[in-house]
């Protein structure tokens, strides 16, 4: 009994010993002195002479080598079976691929044959077509016959048709400006009789005037919308071939119906002045006024506008008025500038009651021409309210001017100084004054169009303005260039 009990003693020494020095750590402290720590977080230095710490540490490096050996065999075997699985999962991607390509290939082959095959018979189709167009347009062509002669100047008619359109537009305008005028104030009489509770016979009176004024005023908007549909469609005219041209003067008569003889009396026309070439008499133009013909001399104030303007068979007129030609002070340079000429005006519908008589929005402006090409548009607009810059701004350097023309080209001038507006207190108004340079690229083709449309950029947005002085650039040019 006794020998075995001493057995289990020193059996319980060693494990008590054991957890003590599993208990204990050699490390270093912040100051790189070695120390043995133990679980309770007391501490002593470490002694090398004691054969108890030796062991200790010995113990410990002996764990960790043991420690860092297995985990580089569980490393090992990680990367073997993960190569593995790569390798595995590498070749079902090849034969995957392999598969698809081939597949896609196959598809592709098919692909082509029948495309090839398709553009063939497209091919076929077109050059059927192609022929069939080819000989339907000659039989058209030999069917169609107009009475127009062989050398009918249809770019000088249809030009003609544009100016005649664009006066009675003009004249249209002023006319729905009256009329809405009226519609305005019959609407406020109307009002204010009701207000003071007027007899039946007075209120449906002005109800019917009311209603008659409201019909005119559509009836004139209609009106304009067909002169500027028909002065578009005569526009896309020009410059086209004469086959072409003929065939739109024949679809455009049935259109219109003013515009058949507008387009006799030219045709009429231009017999005579071939005529005219075969005898060699240019001194005369021949003119057909609703069936009568009447002579007149070279005056371009009497003459209507060209298209094709070409100054040594269309002289400019005598009334040029030119303000200033002479040597300008500050430049040195030669200078033309031409009186100003009314540009543009516009009215809101809204406050046209308040404009009776005038525009809200009126300008002037004239063309100056500087030697070394350099032409400007000076403008001057006068604003009929006090309360211009707040709602209109300010014009500022280098914002853009952009004319539309007739033939659909758009055109941007360039602002070469800044303006704020100058208050009138007695006269109410706000003026502004700006100059553009004009282009030298685009002058060529301001001589030849007539202006439709004017944007204008001010501080606080843009503003459309229809221009009713459409040769405005063509007259000025004329007097700048004599």
């Amino acid at each position: 009994m006794i020998p075995n009990l001493t057995k289990l003693f020193l059996v319980l020494c060693c494990f008590i010993c054991c957890q003590t020095l599993s208990a204990q750590k050699v490390m270093k402290n912040t100051n790189g002195e070695i120390i043995v720590q133990y679980q309770d977080g007391s501490w002593r230095y470490y002694d090398p002479k004691d054969t108890s710490d030796i062991k200790l540490l010995e113990e410990q490096n002996r764990r960790v080598k043991e420690r860092n050996a297995a985990k580089l065999q569980k490393d090992r075997i990680v990367e073997r079976t993960s190569d593995s699985k790569n390798k595995k999962a590498n070749k079902v991607k090849a034969q995957k691929s392999k598969k698809t390509s081939n597949k896609k290939s196959k598809k592709k082959r098919i692909a082509s044959s029948k495309s090839n095959k398709s553009k063939k018979s497209k091919s076929k189709k077109f050059k059927d077509k192609k022929s069939k167009n080819l000989k339907l347009a000659k039989k058209k062509s030999s069917k169609f016959k107009t009475n127009y002669p062989s050398g009918t100047d249809f770019n000088d008619m249809a030009t003609k048709i544009i100016v005649d359109s664009n006066s009675k537009k003009v004249k249209v305008k002023e006319e729905e400006r009256k009329a809405l005028f009226q519609k305005n104030i019959l609407d406020d009489k109307l009002k204010r009789a009701k207000k003071n509770k007027a007899g039946k016979m007075e209120l449906q009176s002005l109800s019917a005037k009311l209603k008659a004024a409201k019909t005119n005023l559509k009836g004139l908007k209609k009106s304009r919308s067909i002169l500027d549909k028909k002065r578009r469609s005569y526009a896309a005219i020009i410059d086209k071939e004469p086959l072409e041209q003929e065939r739109m003067f024949v679809k455009l008569d049935k259109k219109f119906g003013s515009a058949s003889s507008a387009s006799s009396n030219a045709a009429s026309q231009s017999k005579l002045s071939l005529n005219r070439k075969k005898n060699k008499t240019n001194k005369t133009v021949g003119n057909i006024d609703a069936g009568a013909r009447t002579t007149r001399n070279n005056n371009t104030s009497n003459m209507p506008w060209p298209k094709k303007v070409d100054f040594s068979k269309n002289p400019p007129s005598s009334l040029c008025a030119v303000a200033f030609q002479g040597v300008d002070d500050f430049s040195g340079k030669r200078r033309k500038d031409l009186f100003p000429k009314k540009f543009f005006s516009y009215t809101d519908e809204r406050m046209a009651k308040f404009f009776p008589e005038g525009d809200m929005v009126e300008c002037k402006a004239h063309l100056s021409i500087v030697s070394g090409g350099l032409t400007f548009l000076s403008t001057e607009i006068v604003i009929n309210s006090e309360s211009a810059k707040t709602s209109y701004g300010s014009l500022e350097k280098g914002t853009l001017l952009t004319l539309k023309l007739v033939n659909g080209e758009n055109i941007n001038l360039t602002n070469n100084k800044s303006d704020v507006g100058l208050l009138d207190p007695i006269a109410k108004t706000v003026t502004y004054k700006t100059q553009y340079l004009v282009p030298s690229q685009h002058i060529k083709t301001l001589q030849k169009n007539e202006v439709d449309l004017l944007r204008l950029v001010w501080g606080t947005g843009y503003e459309d303005y229809f221009i009713y002085e459409t040769d405005f650039f063509i007259d000025q040019l004329k007097c700048l260039l004599e």
